[in-house]
């Protein structure tokens, strides 16, 4: 259900998009009519390879969303935004006041992700602004969801169109 807002944040931090997708989706866990359980390897458009495990029902998860991001200088682990966890970041080298081989944890003023959501929402509205994610991120991760159940349904590597939207 939330998977996509996670794609979002993805493309949002690191700017890249998905270029292809293997997948597999399953209902496994609940009697219900639509997957519960996904899992994707997305490559990027930079060859940078990901990997996508989504859960509806998993026994004891709560609050358990997040991504991690890893990479060639480091990684980034984002918790749930609707949780209490903040960010965290391992660097191999020092960068700026963060020491390097080393955790830090980095500040996250306590804030109500829904009323800001709104509150931002009604400010782009009010001032004609473009969106954070405008309507080319919202049809690219619209279609890396769309290509994860082609992928799972064929059985097959997807590729995952760019499409260019003139109004974004």
């Amino acid at each position: 259900m939330n998977t996509s807002h996670a794609l979002d944040a993805v493309q949002h931090i690191t700017g890249l998009d998905v270029f292809s997708v293997t997948a597999e989706v399953a209902t496994l866990v609940a009697d219900v009519e639509v997957e519960d359980t996904a899992a994707a390897t997305l490559r990027f458009s930079n060859g940078a390879v990901g990997s996508l495990f989504a859960g509806a029902h998993i026994a004891g998860a709560e609050r358990a969303e997040r991504i991690e991001l890893y990479g060639t200088r480091g990684q980034i682990q984002v918790p749930d935004p609707y949780g209490d966890g903040a960010p965290a970041v391992y660097l191999r080298e020092p960068w700026g006041d963060l020491a390097a081989a080393r955790w830090h944890t980095l500040p996250r003023a306590p804030t109500d992700v829904y009323a800001r959501a709104v509150e931002t929402f009604a400010r782009t509205i009010r001032s004609g602004e473009p969106t954070t994610t405008g309507a080319r991120n919202a049809r690219q991760t619209l279609a890396t969801v769309l290509a994860i159940y082609q992928s799972a349904a064929e059985r097959q590597t997807i590729h995952v169109p760019v499409r260019e939207v003139p109004y974004a």
